[in-house]
């Protein structure tokens, strides 16, 4: 019988019931047996978006002031950084 292993936790593969060790060590088993996961995507969702426009924003920053080399790729990049947000971006 094969044994599935997490960290230090095994358990059967065919068992029905699982230690509490074994799904206290487990952090997915004990998200995704919730019901809803719409607040832990919508907070992924925020946090790549945030990071993603702090880097935009340094970029635009940097080819505006400190190179004075802006084209139409930038404004791309603006422009789909807005979009994003707007939910023009998810067709």
């Amino acid at each position: 019988m094969p044994t599935l292993c997490y960290q230090d936790a095994c358990v059967a593969a065919n068992a029905t019931h699982t230690s509490r060790a074994a799904v206290d060590d487990n952090l997915l088993h004990t998200t995704a047996n919730t019901a809803n996961l719409g607040p832990v995507f919508l907070g992924v969702d925020w946090a790549v978006f945030s990071s993603s426009t702090i880097i935009v924003v340094l970029r635009l920053y940097t080819r505006l002031w400190i190179t004075r080399n802006f084209g139409w790729d930038h404004i791309t990049i603006a422009l789909t950084q807005v979009l994003e947000k707007t939910s023009f971006g998810r067709l």
